[in-house]
């Protein structure tokens, strides 16, 4: 009865390992991308601009499994997967940051996008 106790529960951590060799698979994907909108914000707004930047970080985070439980090798791989996909970003909302400070508006709510891609 005991070595089946011992048995069953040597079988957790390894369950526990593959549990979270899967927990951050996007992070060695390569070509994935999201779009963010931001059609409904006001970007001359500080409070817009901050919003399109939490929903950057949370596609970023989706992209790349990022934020979620893994090794650390892992965690450390998610993470830079999404300082990346952050990265990718930013050329694009600082443009359209600089658009609504000049008052420009996007044609159509399809328009009003932002892609961010994964390593």
């Amino acid at each position: 009865m005991f070595t089946r106790f011992i048995a069953k529960a040597m079988l957790v951590p390894v369950a526990l390992v593959a549990a979270a060799a899967n927990a951050a698979p996007a992070a060695d994907s390569e070509g994935v991308s999201r779009t963010v909108s931001y059609a409904d914000l006001d970007l001359s707004s500080q409070k817009g601009a901050a919003t399109l930047e939490r929903r950057i970080r949370l596609a970023a985070n989706s992209i790349c499994g990022a934020g979620q439980r893994a090794p650390i090798s892992m965690m450390a791989k998610a993470n830079e997967c999404r300082d990346a996909a952050i990265a990718s970003a930013e050329p694009q909302v600082q443009i359209v940051l600089a658009q609504a400070a000049r008052g420009e508006r996007y044609a159509s709510a399809s328009d009003a996008v932002i892609t961010l891609a994964g390593n």
